[in-house]
């Protein structure tokens, strides 16, 4: 029997992580250019007005706070000190997420076709993205840098 030593692959985990940050903070830029690329406000009939400035005001607001939070967890991924902050932030976006989904039914935004399939989309891909972040970095036992097996 010999023994075999083996280290976990952080490095392509933080590329992976990198990777969806990056994602995350264009997911925040596109949520908002989206009211204006499709027009949220002119498309609205005018008894649908005051719900397509609340659809292009989440979407903006939401936009801002994930590109803040993306980056922070992009900036501070090889810091452990702040392992708790990322948790925190990562669990936000999954929150992003669901209220981007959620929003159109709750805001009375689903007579908004654009806004509606915009923010579900979108909301979708957060949950996928940010839910794999969360998998990543917290689903797995933490273990010694390295690990020794027999075989």
């Amino acid at each position: 029997m010999q023994n075999i030593v083996t280290t976990p692959n952080r490095k392509s985990s933080i590329l992976n992580l990198t990777l969806t940050g990056g994602v995350g903070i264009l997911g925040g830029l596109w949520l908002i250019v989206s009211p204006m690329v499709f027009n949220y406000n002119g498309k609205a009939s005018s008894a649908l007005q005051a719900n397509a400035d609340n659809a292009a005001l989440l979407s903006i607001v939401v936009g801002v706070l994930t590109i803040v939070l993306s980056a922070f967890c992009v900036a501070t991924e090889t810091q452990a000190s702040l392992q708790l902050y990322r948790f925190v932030a990562t669990v936000t976006l999954i929150g992003f997420g669901l209220l981007l989904m959620l929003a159109p039914y709750l805001f009375n935004y689903n007579m908004l076709r654009d806004p509606m399939t915009n923010m579900q989309l979108t909301g979708s891909a957060f949950i996928i993205i940010a839910g794999y972040v969360f998998q990543e970095v917290f689903g797995q036992k933490q273990t010694e840098p390295s690990q020794t097996t027999q075989s």
